[in-house]
């Protein structure tokens, strides 16, 4: 049986996740353009049914200057992450190559490897969803410092782990996209 959009906000609801309804179209447009972002459609329709705004969650249609700065850090988390990781000698992913023995030439290699990566739009704590180009959907990854996982084979799997109590087991490595910059990272 195939779970709708609906189904998924209204067991999220019983969770006591709360919701912004009647998202439109163009607010996410203001939004994606307030960031400099695209989101994957399927990110798109899941908001139109309903955007959560409970804790954890990002609200994007919060506009004060403070919660849109803090946004933009969201943004940029993941690369921070992975590039302080790289600074503790945490990470090194094999097909950047060897890693240079300079701590600085080892954060410029890595910079340049990630300035190349999927973007990743942040979700709820620290889930992203990934942008692939020529893909309406989005698998998303868990991603903490170097610690980057598939957290959902895309949204729907996703939600459905996180807040519907499905099992990470369905999430199969053989369904899962080439994500560019951060496939080496993933673990």
């Amino acid at each position: 049986m195939q779970i709708e959009y609906g189904d998924i906000v209204e067991q999220m609801k019983k969770q006591g996740i709360a919701f912004q309804e009647n998202v439109t179209p163009q607010q996410l447009d203001q939004v994606q353009q307030r960031y400099g972002i695209v989101f994957p459609e399927e990110l798109r329709r899941f908001y139109m049914m309903g955007m959560p705004v409970s804790d954890g969650f990002v609200r994007w249609l919060e506009e004060s200057p403070e919660y849109v700065e803090f946004v933009k850090r969201k943004l940029r988390a993941p690369v921070r992450g992975v590039l302080t990781a790289v600074e503790l000698e945490e990470v090194w992913p094999v097909c950047w190559g060897e890693r240079p023995s300079e701590e600085d030439q080892a954060l410029e290699l890595a910079g340049e490897q990630l300035r190349s990566a999927a973007e990743l739009i942040p979700l709820y704590a620290h889930r992203y969803a990934v942008c692939l180009e020529g893909t309406g959907d989005a698998p998303v990854l868990s991603v903490y410092g170097g610690d980057i996982i598939y957290y959902g084979a895309n949204l729907k799997n996703w939600l459905q782990i996180e807040f519907c109590g499905l099992s990470r087991r369905t999430v199969f490595e053989s369904e899962l996209p080439v994500i560019p910059g951060w496939q080496g990272l993933i673990s």
